[in-house]
């Protein structure tokens, strides 16, 4: 008797199907995580003003001032220098129109202003933070039936309000 050895072939066939089924289920049930960025500055430092109150020589700088929105529950408060304005919150946010109609007009005062900052109570929801700032960057203008956009202040900042 001769036993010889000879190799038993094996049979691929079942697990290349099995593998042929389930590349295709699991390329078609994957998740492609969809990411937006929303790009964030942070402000120029502002300088203090001086104790005394003097002229200002040619060449001095004024600093700038800061425009801030204050998200709070039932308002928006738009600041810009010594003026402020409340804006009441409404349920069909229709103050985010009159926050864009508001910041166009801050807008036409300083046109070279491009930085904004929004500062938001810590249980405001992201959403509605995004909904301001999309507010605050740019305004749908209507004239004469043709609709155009004019950017507002693009430069936003976030922080926090500790009032």
């Amino acid at each position: 008797m001769h036993h010889g050895a000879e190799g038993a072939d094996l049979n691929l066939i079942p697990i290349m199907n099995v593998f042929i089924i389930i590349i295709p289920f699991l390329l078609l049930t994957v998740v492609f995580a969809k990411t937006a960025v929303i790009d964030v500055y942070l402000p120029h430092e502002v300088e203090s003003p001086p104790e005394k109150e003097t002229e200002q020589e040619p060449g001095e700088r004024t600093p700038p001032r800061l425009l801030t929105v204050k998200i709070t529950d039932g308002a928006l408060t738009v600041g810009w220098g010594e003026r402020e304005e409340r804006i009441e919150a409404a349920p069909d946010n229709s103050h985010l129109r009159r926050l864009s109609e508001a910041l166009l007009d801050i807008k036409r005062e300083a046109p070279d202003h491009r930085e904004i900052i929004l500062l938001f109570d810590s249980h405001i929801s992201y959403d509605y933070v995004v909904k301001v700032m999309d507010a605050s960057r740019e305004i749908t203008l209507e004239r004469g039936g043709v609709k155009s956009r004019r950017s507002l202040f693009p430069l936003v900042s976030l922080g926090e309000n500790r009032e």
